[in-house]
């Protein structure tokens, strides 16, 4: 999961839709592997390249006018509210050392902010492009993943009572992440989770794999179902017309491999034991944006029933934005972010020609 804030010029006055990319925006944060599984018996026996991951971001700026990208990360372990860590619920900053001095050791040390490391700059995907991908790499080293798996006890009950929470729901490293093009500049914060191996046959989670953008031209009317698909091949870049009030669905293509099955501990809330489930299918959300212009209704679509109006539809609408503000080139590219129930992320675009 990434949570996401940004400061810059344009932070004053009424905020656009938030599927509309207008300004310097990261909408999602890619981490390869997708998961880490920690061997409960060695905890740390993996190599520190075995417990590294890639992180690729997806920043965007329309106006950024094919400048680079200025990028800076910091990572250090979510140790002490383990709870928030392990169900990815809320956003953190790493703490300063005046903070991690605190705590006793042998835990304070290993709680230490250190530097991602990678390329201080990007530039666009495509030159003078919109789209960015920088990377930066970051991982808990051995030595902390032994310490925060270990059942050996340090004498103090907060670290203990820590350390076994760990051992069961699992721990995050927090990575804060810093863009800077002109003078905005944008954060966002991404969870690289290490979980415990529950079961030899237990695999590490993967990043749901969307196979691109969908099209269509309208929808039954009985079903509500998208119907009449743009051709890929024939119009990679369909045109779109204002005055024709024409209409556009679009739709994340993905295969059922999307969602895994995987296991989870819980509290059982009688017996306060806790225990092993098995999720048979993870729930996918897919995140629609597009920018310069148009909005996206419903911003947010699911990979099954919607749990409020318990209907499936995982397309959604791109809403047409005035003639007046089509841009110049007539360009908008189309995003679908996917996050899994895990801290996995994936993302497909496509654009479309605006006429008006």
């Amino acid at each position: 999961m990434v949570s996401l804030f940004a400061l810059g010029a344009g932070a004053c006055g009424e905020l656009p839709n938030q599927t509309t990319v207008q300004d310097l925006r990261v909408l999602g944060v890619k981490c390869e592997p997708g998961g880490f599984l920690v061997n409960l018996d060695d905890p740390g026996s993996a190599t520190e390249a075995e417990l590294t991951a890639t992180l690729t971001a997806l920043v965007v700026d329309p106006n950024g006018g094919g400048q680079e990208l200025a990028v800076m990360g910091v990572g250090c372990p979510d140790y002490i509210d383990t709870i928030t860590s392990a169900t990815l619920q809320g956003s953190k900053l790493c703490p300063p050392a005046s903070v991690t001095s605190m705590i006793p050791e042998p835990i304070g040390s290993k709680l230490a902010t250190v530097p991602a490391t990678g390329s201080p700059t990007a530039n666009p995907i495509v030159p003078y492009g919109i789209e960015y991908n920088p990377t930066l790499s970051f991982g808990l080293r051995p030595d902390q993943v032994a310490a925060f798996f270990s059942p050996i006890p340090t004498g103090i009950q907060l670290l203990d009572d820590s350390v076994a929470l760990n051992r069961d729901f699992g721990l995050a490293a927090i990575v804060n992440l810093t863009f800077g093009l002109g003078n905005e500049r944008v954060e966002a914060i991404k969870r690289v989770v290490y979980w415990p191996r529950l079961d030899p046959a237990q695999q590490p989670n993967k990043n749901p794999t969307m196979g691109g953008v969908r099209l269509y031209r309208h929808r039954d009317d009985a079903t509500g179902n998208p119907i009449d698909e743009i051709d890929p091949v024939l119009e990679p870049t369909p045109t779109v017309s204002v005055g024709a009030m024409d209409k556009l669905y679009v739709q994340p293509a993905y295969g059922p491999e999307i969602a895994e099955s995987y296991l989870l501990r819980v509290r059982n809330a009688e017996t306060m034991q806790i225990e092993t489930k098995v999720v048979d299918r993870e729930l996918i959300r897919f995140y629609f944006y597009a920018s310069p212009v148009g909005t996206f209704d419903p911003e947010l679509q699911f990979s099954e029933e919607n749990p409020i109006t318990m209907v499936f539809h995982d397309d959604s609408e791109y809403v047409l934005p005035p003639a007046d503000k089509i841009p110049a080139d007539g360009k908008v590219t189309i995003w679908i972010v996917a996050h899994d129930e895990r801290a996995g992320t994936d993302w497909v675009s496509r654009t479309i020609n605006l006429v008006p």
